[in-house]
């Protein structure tokens, strides 16, 4: 991160005892003269070897740099258990520093990813010696962000990355706890309790961006002082090709230096097409003031802030053949802006778009769908893609999200309306010509697992075999289906009027769609937020197929 070369120091190594005695591998790194002096703090899963030239960094701006392997990693005792001791063994190492003669009591913590998971979950702690964090592409919030996205299991990122550590097996312990109980309580930050300082880099294609948007709102809320960039990067390309008025390293450098107070708050990429698009903002908070405008999606594939006709648009999901994902926030698999065309060639998935705009609109904060459903199967998921239709025929990704729609911590829904699904945040001009568009359907694999609509919890969900779906989507009356945009001056959101009865349009799949006939009784159900269990699983053949 810092453009400074000077030779790597030498550590000393230290084994920090945690409150229940495991000791933690810490390497120590002293700059040149007389302590104390402030300490830079840096916890990481993958090895804390090799840091001697970040060390030599914050050795010249008069830091120690204290590294450390967390729990049962690399040169530390103990056995890896994925974070959930993170805020625990941090407070045990803080209380160490401060404990050492070279400390002058004031601790930066430092890293990004993994390593700035590790910062939230201690900086919820209020740990009085910790007075700032240095935070890049990562979250609070293990078991809303990472693991159970509104009742989805974010499969390519969690086996991927769980795998790569050699920590696949901690999923099992992860799927005896589906819901938002008293097991994830050390897993999820409260950003509302930090005091530390912060800084806060993200990106729009990042697989933490919620995450990195909320601390920030959170902890803002508190008395320390935050700083927000978010630019347009996937989580391994940060701070690549586009740098914000004052870059990243600029403004922990002027943190660290105690004299930010010229600096924006907020700096964020508006993204788009250079016409109007693909510029860096400043501002004092995020999202800017906006309305949240309704855009009806309607029976013939329509998107408008006109009220739709009546009628309803169908589609079947088979589970052993689930519309794939195409890049987006992903980690483990191709990430950040593609072309989504190739969703037009199957059943399963609809696109609903506007005409050709003719302004240009902006799209800057949070992003929402509420549809109102039917299935002929206890479960399924709904999952929307925000893509700019532009007017070579390509259709390129903004954001998408998916949610789970039938099972809960109390069991399987019968009847839920007028819920909402979280697309995340943004910051997109779509240009005048183009088409603002949303793909809606049941899947987007590997990114989410293939639900196979049974209605049982994730871990339990490859004994049984999977069902064929028939998702019936409303735009009837008082039922509308809607995406709702953060538009800066747009026009504020309204009810449809409930109009007089007349013919309604239906949409239905394809004859060769080949998913076989449907199994239970229809049930009428909304889109649900809900909180369940996953696995890793390969979608099957279904035995209705």
């Amino acid at each position: 991160m810092f453009l400074i070369t000077l030779a790597a120091a030498e550590p000393l190594t230290e084994y920090v005892p945690a409150e229940d005695g495991t000791l933690l591998a810490t390497d120590v790194y002293l700059p040149d003269g007389e302590g104390p002096w402030p300490v830079a703090l840096s916890r990481t899963p993958y090895g804390k070897g090799g840091a001697g030239d970040l060390a030599d960094v914050f050795n010249a701006y008069g830091f120690v740099y204290v590294i450390q392997d967390v729990r049962g990693r690399f040169e530390s005792d103990g056995i890896d258990t994925v974070f959930q001791d993170a805020a625990r063994d941090g407070v045990a190492t803080l209380d160490w520093i401060d404990a050492q003669e070279w400390s002058s009591g004031e601790v930066v913590t430092y890293g990004a990813s993994a390593l700035t998971i590790t910062q939230y979950l201690l900086a919820a702690e209020a740990h009085p010696s910790h007075t700032t964090i240095l935070a890049s592409v990562g979250t609070g919030d293990l078991y809303g962000e990472v693991y159970f996205p509104q009742g989805t299991f974010r499969e390519a990122l969690v086996t991927g990355w769980l795998g790569a550590q050699g920590s696949l097996g901690w999923l099992d312990e992860v799927m005896e706890h589906p819901y938002r109980d008293s097991w994830w309580d050390s897993q999820v930050a409260d950003h509302s309790a930090v005091t530390a300082d912060g800084v806060h880099v993200g990106g729009w294609y990042d697989i933490f961006r919620d995450g990195t948007i909320t601390a920030w709102q959170e902890q803002s809320l508190g008395p320390g002082d935050h700083w927000l960039i978010l630019g347009p990067w996937t989580h391994g390309t940060l701070g690549d090709g586009e740098e914000p008025p004052t870059p990243a390293a600029d403004l922990m450098l002027e943190v660290l230096a105690g004299d930010p107070s010229e600096i924006p708050r907020v700096q964020y990429f508006v993204m788009g097409t250079d016409e109007t698009g693909n510029f860096w903002r400043t501002a004092d908070a995020w999202p800017p003031e906006s309305e949240p405008t309704r855009w009806y999606l309607g029976p013939e594939g329509t998107l408008s802030q006109d009220c739709p006709e009546p009628g309803t648009s169908t589609w079947q999901y088979n589970p052993s053949n689930p519309a794939p994902t195409i890049c987006g926030n992903n980690l483990m698999i191709e990430a950040g802006p593609c072309d989504q065309s190739e969703l037009d060639l199957r059943n399963d998935t609809l696109l609903f778009q506007s005409e050709p705009l003719v302004e240009p609109v902006e799209v800057t904060g949070w992003v929402s769908g509420r549809m109102r459903v039917e299935i002929d199967q206890p479960d399924t998921e709904l999952h929307l893609r925000l893509v700019d239709v532009r007017p070579d025929g390509s259709k390129i990704n903004v954001t998408d999200a998916g949610a789970r729609l039938g099972w809960s911590d109390e069991g399987a829904v019968e009847a839920v309306t007028d819920a909402s699904v979280d697309l995340g945040g943004t910051s997109y001009v779509f240009h005048a010509g183009h088409r603002i568009g949303v793909y809606v359907g049941s899947a987007n694999w590997p990114r989410f697992a293939a639900n196979r609509n049974t209605g049982v919890d994730w871990g339990q969900m490859d004994e049984v075999p999977g069902n064929v779906v028939t998702v019936t989507l409303s735009h009837e009356e008082l039922a509308e289906s809607w995406l709702e945009l953060p538009i800066p001056g747009g026009d504020p959101a309204t009810d449809c009027p409930v109009v007089e009865e007349e013919e309604k349009v239906r949409r239905a799949p394809s004859d060769n769609c080949g998913c076989g006939e449907g199994g239970a009784a229809a049930v009428l159900i909304g889109l649900l937020w809900v909180r369940t269990r996953r696995e890793y699983d390969k979608p099957v053949e279904s035995d209705t197929a």
